[in-house]
């Protein structure tokens, strides 16, 4: 029996192969998604969301640190990496690439419902991000 850290894994996996079907392959039809700055409701709003950062940061890349899952939940600590070679896009326009590696861990907080992803809450410290991108002082 796949473990929901493992479902977790595989979903990582599939985002930093630009594999769509192994995302959706992951997902719940009615997956919610909340992170900073998104909110997302459906698997193909979470496959839109995913192609942003695949456009901004194609070499991008995810590594599980720490996980602990009960019952129905897992949470993990995650590396995740790139460089900013693509324009990011956000609801007032796109920023241009900076060039810029960059390396930060957040936390993923997952609902699973038969072998799936149901809801996903990822937290990450966007001051730290954007500064490691030069957008920041």
């Amino acid at each position: 029996m796949t473990s929901n850290v493992q479902v977790l894994e595989t979903y990582l996996k599939a985002i930093d192969a630009h594999d769509v079907d192994g995302i959706r392959g992951t997902l719940a039809e009615d997956v919610v998604v909340q992170a900073p700055g998104a909110s997302l409701s459906g698997v193909d709003a979470v496959a839109d969301w995913v192609a942003v950062f695949w456009r901004a940061f194609p070499d991008l890349l995810h590594e599980i640190l720490t996980s602990v899952e009960s019952d129905a939940v897992a949470a993990a600590e995650v590396r995740f990496s790139g460089t900013h070679t693509g324009p990011l896009a956000l609801p007032d326009g796109d920023i241009p690439a900076t060039g810029k590696a960059f390396a930060f861990t957040y936390t993923h907080i997952t609902r699973f419902a038969d072998g799936e992803i149901t809801e996903d809450h990822v937290h990450f410290d966007q001051m730290d991000f954007l500064t490691q991108l030069g957008l920041l002082g």
